[in-house]
């Protein structure tokens, strides 16, 4: 685009840091398009340098794209991808030590081995805490084969922005799928029918686990190290398959 000056893009500062804003063009990024200011280069001034970067990401604040793409587009039309890639690993160890913190997650239901909801898994009263495991009728118990949990987590970030505005979304959602390890239990049916139940025999409600009892009943007992989600298994295998995120 034309650097002329022009009435619509007046000067900025003066001197020998004086420069003339370029329009902003039109850049694919992912499956949107979004009105970026040009690449900077090594010879672009500082002045210019701090301008883009201002209306870079205000455009890509107001355009729906995830995280790490706001990202990785800012620091390639920046050249600061270095930078960039620095601040997304420090967002990541950040994800990666809380992503099994139950104070900020929210149950959103329990799956079966196949990957299949199981809607009776829960009390009446609320629908995030388990049935007991316990003699009785059938359906007062927790049922059989409890084995994934869904949650959805919320992260803010914010004390890692400090230039963040009050009004600034700082909050990372994100779903995923958590192996909860099982064991065999005998209960005792309302007829005295004794059974084998084999399902997840831990505590009732999750979200009472602090960061390290979560770790210390659930994650160490079973082969997940991070986020996962449930996919189809290959060659009709009845169970579900794992991807880590």
């Amino acid at each position: 685009m034309s650097t002329a000056p022009n009435p619509s893009h007046p000067s900025h500062l003066s001197g020998s840091q004086a420069f003339v804003p370029k329009d902003v063009i039109p850049v694919k990024v992912g499956h949107t398009t979004v009105n970026l200011y040009p690449k900077v280069t090594a010879d672009t001034s500082i002045p210019e340098r701090a301008h883009a970067h201002h209306v870079n990401v205000t455009a890509l604040k107001n355009a729906n794209l995830s995280p790490a793409l706001e990202l990785d587009t800012l620091g390639f039309h920046q050249m600061a991808s270095t930078i960039v890639d620095g601040h997304k690993h420090d967002f990541k160890k950040f994800f990666d030590r809380n992503w099994y913190d139950m104070a900020n997650c929210t149950i959103l239901s329990f799956h079966s081995s196949t990957g299949a909801i199981i809607n009776d898994a829960t009390i009446a009263a609320d629908p995030a805490i388990l049935k007991d495991v316990q003699d009785g009728a059938v359906n007062a118990c927790r049922p059989a084969d409890v084995r994934y949990v869904r949650l959805q987590s919320a992260q803010d970030f914010r004390d890692m922005c400090p230039a963040a505005d009050a009004a600034d979304n700082t909050v990372l959602r994100a779903a995923y799928y958590v192996e909860l390890p099982q064991g065999t239990q005998a209960v005792t049916n309302a007829n005295g029918a004794v059974r084998q139940l084999t399902t997840f025999l831990g505590v009732a409600d999750l979200r009472t686990l602090s960061k390290e009892e979560f770790q210390r009943d659930i994650l160490a007992n079973v082969p997940q190290v991070g986020p996962m989600d449930l996919v189809e298994a290959p060659f009709n295998v009845p169970t579900a398959a794992t991807d880590e995120e």
